[in-house]
């Protein structure tokens, strides 16, 4: 059972890295004004049209942190149904780590990070239906 929280925690991690990495790059480089001389995102995605390898990579880029977040949950949340009692399920939280509420904590911030952005980004267009 451990081998499977471990390995649920590491793709849970390479998921949240790659949508981190995705936006500190970003916000780096266009808010900030750091230049890069090596992209690596524009490497991963061909140019030209889209293909299923580049809907794929932008797919992990924006649902990453949410199945990460899903990933770090899941293992501390524990549901139980009761057929006898009143309430039919309760839900409790198991003793977790530190890290694990690190990185819960890391997930919801990158997810509000890209709401955010696609809020910022839409404005004008929400604005007009106001």
């Amino acid at each position: 059972m451990k081998t499977k929280h471990r390995l649920a925690a590491l793709l849970g991690l390479v998921l949240l890295a790659y949508s981190g990495f995705f936006a500190l790059f970003n916000i780096l480089k266009y808010n900030l004004g750091v230049p890069f001389r090596f992209d690596p995102f524009t490497n991963l995605t061909p140019a030209g049209p889209t293909t299923l390898w580049h809907a794929l990579w932008n797919a992990l880029i924006i649902f990453g942190p949410a199945l990460a977040l899903l990933l770090f949950a899941l293992p501390t949340i524990q549901f139980r149904f009761n057929r006898s009692n009143d309430p039919l399920l309760a839900v409790s939280l198991r003793q977790t780590s530190r890290l694990n509420l690190i990185l819960i904590g890391l997930c919801l911030g990158l997810l509000a990070i890209f709401v955010l952005y696609a809020v910022a980004e839409n404005l004008s267009c929400l604005a007009r239906f106001c």
